[in-house]
């Protein structure tokens, strides 16, 4: 397998909580600031659908209805066959 080492000293990448509230810090505690940074984050494929979820506090299955009702999509998974089995398929090559 030839798969890069973890480095345990990473600097997680994506949006962290310092971030988010130095930033909301910044705008006067306004938590559209919040809403704002996470949603661009999420759009951008920076995060999780999961981690947006936890970053606004929300549960998931909320953020799910309040997306459907903003027409903001939902990344869950591969959208195609192919894109699937690609992942499958480099999964697979650690066995």
């Amino acid at each position: 397998a030839n798969v890069p080492a973890q480095d345990i000293n990473a600097i997680p990448q994506g949006l962290t909580e310092e971030f988010i509230h130095t930033s909301q810090s910044a705008a006067g505690d306004d938590p559209q600031v919040v809403w704002d940074l996470v949603i661009a984050a999420y759009l951008d494929g920076q995060i999780s659908f999961g981690r947006t979820a936890v970053l606004l506090k929300q549960p998931r299955f909320e953020l799910q209805a309040r997306f459907n009702r903003l027409g903001l999509s939902l990344h869950l998974g591969p959208s195609i066959i192919a894109e699937g089995k690609a992942e499958y398929d480099t999964l697979s090559q650690d066995e």
